[in-house]
């Protein structure tokens, strides 16, 4: 009974998105799509859930009703094609917490995380602090869960440390995710990547080898507010919960990092999803996470940093802006050659695992421009030579449990990949 009125409780507390429509739009010209591109930075009433990059591509957009009539005459002026994905998004969300609800009243008492699932904040942190007490030394690795610093609503942001031994810093792999709250496939599909690592240590040699060879880095939940509301509010929403404004929320994150920061691909409107901040770094949760990717590095330097995303698809890596920040020509880094060769081989072991198409390249090239982000960061400021954004498989936010083990496998499959070229590389 107690369970059942804790449910309700939330639930009451929920938006459901009543009214909310979904449109796909297709540009067919570097006119229209610099035209959406405007209207992404400049209209705050949208949330692009898919960006406009190129002639023929799917831009998808979500409105409040109170702007869908401004909204749909705007488009149909520029003559774009425009089809509607949802009518009301509201029964999406609507069937997505009922069948949440259920799975989640089904669970067998005692279990901690559901590794085909969604998980809640505080399920993701208790697992975490349990590898730490038990799990990992059952294993005979070292687990240490560090609290990297706290959010503006005074929660802890959690990085974990998994290594085969304590006193040795081994070159690492750092893998965050979250940073954008709705995403959440991607912590799903991190903490199954860590799962996999400490269950099938000393069972599965690939595991046992990279284990033994790097010490593994994880931010599981990069934006703990943020994902706490998604779960408590609204699903849908993307940035922080710090206020802003008199009436508005919540910084973009990864338009925030202290690099080449407020530039390009960002909105310095505060109610917008693309809001920069006041100044670069200048939230809590970036601050934290630089810090802790500068400790890191320093320790015996980060092979490879991988902030997970979804959804559309893409390996990324840098630069995000454009020579110049002049909105027309994508800067190349001088090794993007490296880069480059390295995303082919890991989003092509990505793509064999389950016949998908994955773009790859630079961000500025395969989405649009755009700066303040992870990867740029680090990269731009503390050297880290691969530096990666994956955009995961799907084409929303919300998705089915069954896409996460999908997730895992393409990721891990390409980890595997990306490792082993990078082997052989410096070998």
């Amino acid at each position: 009974l107690v369970s059942l009125l804790l449910v309700a409780a939330v639930a009451a507390e929920r938006f459901y998105y009543e009214g909310y429509k979904v449109y796909d739009m297709y540009p067919s010209s570097i006119e229209e799509v610099d035209f959406l591109h405007e209207l992404m930075l400049t209209d705050d009433n949208l949330d692009f859930w898919e960006e406009p990059n190129r002639m023929g591509g799917k831009v998808t957009v979500m409105v409040a009703p109170e702007h869908q009539s401004t909204f749909v005459g705007a488009v149909q002026a520029e003559n774009l094609i425009m089809s509607i994905r949802h009518e009301d998004l509201g029964e999406h969300v609507q069937q997505f917490w009922e069948d949440y609800d259920t799975r989640r009243s089904q669970r067998a008492p005692g279990i901690l995380i559901d590794f085909d699932d969604f998980n809640t904040l505080e399920e993701i942190e208790e697992w975490m602090y349990s590898l730490e007490s038990s799990e990992c030394a059952a294993q005979g690795l070292f687990c240490e869960v560090r609290n990297i610093g706290s959010t503006y609503e005074g929660r802890d942001i959690l990085s974990l440390r998994l290594a085969s031994n304590e006193a040795v810093h081994k070159p690492s792999f750092w893998l965050d995710s979250t940073i954008h709250a709705r995403e959440w496939l991607a912590p799903a599909t991190t903490i199954n990547v860590l799962n996999n690592l400490v269950s099938e240590y000393g069972v599965d040699s690939t595991v046992t080898r990279l284990v033994d060879t790097y010490d593994w880095y994880f931010v599981p939940v990069f934006n703990p507010d943020g994902y706490k509301y998604t779960h408590d509010n609204a699903r849908y929403w993307r940035k922080n919960r710090s206020p802003v404004s008199s009436t508005c929320y919540g910084v973009d994150l990864n338009r925030n990092y202290d690099y080449n920061w407020g530039e390009e691909g960002v909105s310095h409107s505060p109610c917008s999803d693309l809001y920069c901040g006041e100044s670069g770094a200048s939230e809590l949760e970036t601050q934290a996470v630089q810090d802790e990717i500068t400790r890191v590095n320093g320790l015996s330097g980060i092979q490879v940093l991988m902030t997970f995303h979804s959804y559309g698809n893409m390996w990324m890596h840098p630069w995000g802006n454009t020579i110049n920040f002049n909105g027309v020509t994508c800067e190349r880094a001088d090794d993007h050659d490296d880069m480059y060769s390295l995303a082919v081989v890991t989003a092509d072991a990505i793509q064999a695992t389950h016949n998908t198409r994955w773009s790859r390249g630079t961000s500025c090239e395969v989405i649009y421009e755009t700066t303040g982000g992870t990867d740029d960061w680090a990269k731009g400021v503390e050297g880290v030579k691969y530096t990666i954004c994956p955009e995961l498989r799907g084409n929303d936010f919300v998705v089915l449990p069954s896409q996460i083990a999908l997730s895992f496998q393409e990721i891990w499959n390409g980890l595997v990949a990306q490792e082993a070229e990078l082997n052989v590389r410096q070998n």
